[in-house]
């Protein structure tokens, strides 16, 4: 179920805008809850595109840390991206909110 509204969010951004749009990036694994740390990978389609992202909820802007590999997450937190890319209209936010050792 989850796959599903994820893949028809991204149909949505694609053909809501007029503009050149980037599609909002994909979280591994998925937020949830987990006993010990977990190290959470984000990609995006579009390899030219740049994902920035937050920790604590806010979202992310062009001063946003740039994801560079995984992010671990050691307890609970919102993590939300977005993706950018020069010449396109920057994605919408993608968030998912990890329980960790709780």
């Amino acid at each position: 179920m989850r796959r599903d509204a994820s893949r028809c969010v991204r149909r949505w951004t694609c053909f809501s805008c007029s503009a050149v749009s980037s599609l909002p990036p994909t979280f591994s694994p998925p937020g949830g809850e987990f006993k010990t740390p977990v190290k959470v990978r984000l990609t995006d389609e579009d390899p030219a595109a740049v994902i920035r992202y937050t920790l604590d909820g806010s979202v992310p802007n062009r001063s946003s840390p740039a994801y560079d590999g995984p992010i671990e997450i050691k307890g609970p937190t919102t993590l939300r991206a977005k993706a950018f890319k020069e010449g396109a209209t920057r994605s919408i936010s993608a968030q998912e909110t990890y329980i960790v050792g709780e």
